[in-house]
């Protein structure tokens, strides 16, 4: 008992505190936390443009920002954002692209990470009213560079025009993203093609 006891002493000064840091942990997301330009987070909630939809959430597992991009069949565009260093107000990180009813990906023990398709950066104009932002994208093996940034309003706000359309904002080329954008136009296109025709032909009978 005494040599065990001798072997698992600590050095005089060292903590145990200090040993149970040097674990490592799992590759999984997790919290940001500290203070730091941008440590807070991006402002949450859902915002649109003249192009499209975009929504930046607190994640309900990690309470991590995120943001989210819908895609026209039930998938979405999804990236974990961490603050830019030396950058106020600016936040980064990847995109994957999530199929409908898959959820974002937490580390090894959620199974194979999703395809990443570029990247995205957020940017809060703190002076705009009503609160804006702007995001920026790099597409995966297309661009070196970022490309225009987009200007986004809050979805729910009184001064945005009800004419957006709901297409993504991003003119994404992946020929699987495209792919399923073009299925679902076509898809809302045979829809509203059968209601007009059924509306005609209620009329003759009438």
């Amino acid at each position: 008992m005494s040599k065990r006891s001798a072997e698992g002493a600590l050095p005089p000064g060292e903590k145990l505190e200090s040993r149970a840091t040097a674990v490592p942990l799992p590759s999984a997301p997790v919290p940001q936390t500290g203070g730091g330009p941008g440590a807070g987070g991006p402002p949450t909630g859902s915002w649109c443009s003249s192009g499209g939809t975009c929504k930046i959430a607190r994640d309900m597992i990690t309470n991590r920002p995120t943001f989210e991009e819908p895609l026209g069949d039930g998938g979405r565009l999804h990236g974990w954002l961490d603050p830019v260093a030396n950058e106020s107000n600016t936040w980064q990180g990847s995109l994957a692209l999530l199929p409908a009813g898959r959820q974002p990906w937490y580390g090894p023990s959620f199974g194979e990470p999703p395809e990443i398709v570029g990247s995205i950066q957020v940017r809060t104009l703190p002076d705009e009213n009503p609160a804006a932002i702007e995001t920026r994208i790099r597409v995966k093996d297309e661009d070196e560079d970022w490309q225009k940034p987009v200007r986004f309003q809050r979805k729910d706000g009184e001064q945005h025009d009800s004419t957006l359309k709901s297409a993504p904002k991003i003119n994404w080329t992946d020929s699987k993203i495209v792919g399923e954008k073009k299925s679902a136009e076509n898809g809302k296109e045979e829809s509203s093609g059968k209601e007009e025709s059924g509306d005609k032909k209620r009329t003759r009978t009438a």
